[in-house]
């Protein structure tokens, strides 16, 4: 909100004087009388009240010249109107009266954007402010580029760098400026230098505030402090992920996040505030500059990595490989001079830092349409990550000193969203590998079942009968030889086939299921109706084998005591009810005693619903026996019954291990 309203006031101030005739052309003056200064205007009554206030400037701009400001109160002008005061000449000499400015500028800006100037060079800017007389004042400037010195009423106040009107005689630096001042009358003539050899652009920058010290003061340890808090809160997340990358080598995610982390907490310092002066004095100015370039170009390629590491699929390698080397040959131009640094810097930006911030958000935002959880709360950090990164780009590039606080923000914003995602994704992970674990255990004891299972059958069933046929080929009884040995062969080749069932139904088990119980019904003779209702669901839920094993051994029990006791069509119906449990009906008409065939009628769609009232005759038969048991296994209910000639079966089973949703 603060930079809004800055930039609208900024712009009505900018109307304003484009109204009154205020232009960036060299010869297009305000309408003003020769020697006047034009006056800034700031909030008189915030001031008073005790606010720390934006000063609106308009300036004098006198390009190429170091102006004395004594020179301009030396000598007398006309008198003083409402649109500034009557100087004198410069120090340069002039004796024909007053210098005309080359310019009239508004606000805070580089000469950059003025026509008939260069990149390097200097100038000398000068306006009046209209303070309440008798008080103390507190003026606080950002870095103006790259090196200027501030005089009030030819008084010199404050110096960042030395100003210069050579490359060799000019020093820059990148601090800020503040100090106090005492108004002994109303009128304030301030005077700035500025002079730029080293970096591409030069002149103003904001802000430019005033305010009274019991006003500045916490205004200034506020800004200084959130500073300092986001770096040391980014460069925590850095040593705690470069501690979890220490623990899991492998986890490269871990490391790209914590380089990420480390480059923007090391960067912070460099902007809006620049409390790397405080933290480091000595360090000069060009250290600064090329180490500040340097992380920000190190930035895009490191997140980039980043979400590679997380969603490897979400990007082809080729194309990564195609990003690092333009990263790479960018990285070349940070041994360029300072003054075009900053332009490659901006291609850098437009080529490879506003795109990686795109894609990078395209693939979270893509894999969080299919994924929960973390992944949703890394998309909701790139989102606002972008918004904040594109403006600051944007804001940057125009120069705006804003774009330290969006920064700022961009990058407390991603630390603070990543750092609970990947914390998020991390416990993920582990809950995951336990349940995998929990699975394989499952598998091991499932197979261990099936084995002894079928071990079981074959002692039972197959070994009995082939002990019998011995018997009776020893004793030389040969009759109805051939019949027995054709049960044999069929009940050994329905054990081979259900061991083939069982390695189809672990890829598709509603498929392998419905398979296993056709051949069965279609070697009797009879007819299969078997629906399945949300098959998708029941399929992602019958991943775990030994749930699954047992479930096809319930089947082929339930499906055995039709073959013994039912006639005519079998339907079967799985589905989930409302528990999320698996719902498993049979139903099938009885035969007769001996063998004799009751109605022969199907039966209907409509009797798929268990009846209520059912006389429980099932007792006496085996399934009530075997698959209750097994049920009982699986933590499950179940209710058998007969309704006239129909036998009904019913069980409700609930999933193995951890809920899954839908």
């Amino acid at each position: 909100m603060h930079a809004l309203c800055k930039l609208a006031s900024g712009v009505g101030i900018l109307l304003l004087l484009t109204g009154c005739g205020v232009h960036g052309e060299p010869g297009d003056a305000l309408e003003l009388r020769p020697g006047e200064v034009p006056e800034s205007s700031y909030d008189r009554a915030g001031l008073l009240d005790g606010a720390l206030v934006t000063v609106h400037p308009v300036w004098a701009m006198y390009w190429k010249r170091f102006l004395d400001p004594e020179g301009f109160r030396s000598r007398a002008g006309p008198s003083r109107s409402s649109a500034g005061v009557s100087p004198a000449d410069s120090s340069e000499g002039s004796a024909n009266g007053p210098l005309q400015p080359d310019f009239i500028v508004a606000g805070m800006r580089p000469w950059t954007s003025l026509h008939g100037t260069d990149r390097t060079g200097y100038a000398t800017y000068r306006t009046v402010l209209r303070l309440p007389a008798n008080r103390i004042y507190v003026f606080t400037l950002s870095q103006q580029l790259t090196s200027s010195r501030i005089y009030i009423n030819g008084e010199l106040m404050a110096q960042d760098g030395t100003p210069g009107t050579t490359r060799e005689s000019t020093v820059p630096s990148r601090s800020g400026m503040q100090f106090q001042w005492r108004s002994e009358s109303e009128m304030a003539e301030i005077v700035i230098h500025v002079s730029n050899f080293h970096a591409f652009r030069g002149g103003l920058r904001g802000p430019f505030e005033i305010g009274f010290a019991e006003s500045v003061e916490p205004v200034q340890r506020w800004r200084d402090f959130r500073e300092i808090f986001a770096s040391g809160f980014l460069l925590a997340i850095a040593l705690y992920h470069f501690f979890l990358f220490w623990v899991q080598r492998k986890e490269f995610v871990y490391l790209f996040f914590a380089l990420l982390c480390l480059s923007f907490a090391l960067r912070i310092p460099f902007l809006g505030e620049k409390t790397i002066g405080s933290i480091w004095p000595a360090l000069e100015w060009h250290l600064q500059y090329r180490f500040n370039m340097t992380l920000n170009m190190l930035s895009p390629p490191l997140m980039i990595l980043y979400f590679r590491a997380l969603f490897p699929s979400a990007l082809h390698r080729k194309a990564l490989y195609a990003l690092l080397v333009v990263c790479g040959a960018f990285a070349l131009t940070l041994f360029a001079d300072t003054t075009l640094l900053g332009f490659y810097i901006y291609g850098y930006y437009l080529i490879v830092a506003g795109p990686v911030l795109v894609v990078s958000a395209y693939m979270v935002l893509a894999r969080s349409v299919r994924e929960k959880n973390s992944t949703r709360i890394m998309a909701l950090g790139m989102a606002v990550v972008c918004l904040f990164g594109l403006f600051a780009i944007y804001e940057n590039f125009k120069d705006n000193p804003d774009a330290a606080d969006l920064a700022l923000l961009a990058f407390l914003s991603f630390g603070l969203f990543q750092a609970v995602g990947v914390a998020q994704r991390h416990r993920e992970s582990v809950e995951n590998e336990k349940e995998l674990i929990f699975h394989l255990e499952r598998s091991k004891l499932a197979l261990s079942h099936q084995r002894q299972s079928l071990e079981n059958d074959l002692h039972d069933s197959l070994g009995s009968r082939l002990v019998d046929l011995k018997i009776q080929c020893s004793l030389g009884k040969t009759e109805n030889l051939a019949s027995q040995l054709d049960e044999v062969y069929n009940l050994f080749r329905g054990e081979v086939l259900f061991m083939e069932d069982l390695e189809y139904a672990s890829r598709n088990p509603i498929t392998g299921l419905q398979l296993s119980l056709l051949r069965r019904y279609s070697g009797a003779g009879r007819e299969l109706n078997f629906q399945v209702e949300d098959s998708s669901a029941l399929e992602s839920r019958l991943q775990d084998d030994a749930f699954r094993m047992e479930l096809f051994q319930l089947t082929r029990e339930i499906c055995t005591n039709d073959l013994k006791y039912g006639q005519g069509e079998s339907r079967w119906r799985l589905s989930l009810n409302g528990k999320g449990h698996l719902e498993l009906l049979q139903m099938n008409r009885l035969a007769g005693p001996k063998g004799k065939k009751e109605d022969d009628q199907p039966v209907s769609s409509a009797d798929m619903i268990f009846p209520e009232s059912v006389s429980d005759d099932s007792t006496k038969l085996e399934l009530a026996v075997h698959a209750r048991k097994r049920i009982q296994r699986m933590s499950g209910r179940m209710r058998v019954g007969i309704r006239g000639h129909v036998f009904y079966f019913r069980a409700s089973i609930p999933f193995p291990g951890p809920k899954h949703s839908d």
